[in-house]
């Protein structure tokens, strides 16, 4: 895999931390800068964090599931896709659930682990096909989360009739992609 391919992970990884970003935005009061960086920074750690630890645990597992490098990350990113898909068509008709404040430390470090577990299997594949360095990567990926969340808070202060599920399903759409992308290489 390469930067653009590593890119676009990166942008469908952050599509769930995207939706939660703009029903952060929808609610908030005012321009509140403060906020959407805490949001935004939450979330771009949380995916630098679970895809670099998930990186070292597919090293960890190489040995056992060699020969099948390029099957496993196809299940997994089109697993993820299907998820995507899955939620954005539950959530079609309803509107944002929200967190009307994130003050707390719990509340910020429960919406980054849940935005990012994703990230996590998507670790576990870098260590079996992608060439680029795993720190660097989880860096790329981290750094999209950071700005699209920071795109999604500000889109839910000036957009307020996106949807949710539309996220979700531009999320599915470019892991579909890259799933098929690793099974045909």
């Amino acid at each position: 895999m390469n930067f653009i391919a590593i890119f676009l992970i990166g942008i469908g990884l952050s599509m769930d931390a995207f939706a939660v970003s703009i029903c952060q935005g929808l609610i908030q009061s005012g321009h509140n800068k403060k906020e959407m960086e805490k949001i935004a920074f939450t979330f771009g750690f949380f995916q630098f964090g679970m895809t670099f630890l998930g990186g070292i645990a597919g090293k960890i597992v190489l040995p056992f599931v060699k020969g099948y490098e390029h099957i496993i990350p196809c299940i997994i990113f089109c697993g993820i896709a299907v998820f995507m898909l899955k939620e954005g068509w539950e959530n079609r008709n309803s509107s944002c659930e929200v967190v009307s404040h994130l003050d707390s430390f719990k509340t910020l470090f429960l919406l980054g682990v849940a935005t990012s577990i994703d990230a996590l299997f998507v670790g576990i594949t870098f260590a079996l096909q992608v060439n680029y360095p795993l720190f660097w990567a989880s860096i790329l990926i981290g750094c999209t989360t950071f700005i699209i969340s920071a795109i999604g808070y500000y889109f839910g202060k000036f957009f307020s009739n996106i949807s949710k599920n539309k996220a979700y399903y531009l999320g599915a759409v470019l892991l579909f992609g890259l799933g098929i992308h690793s099974l045909i290489r």
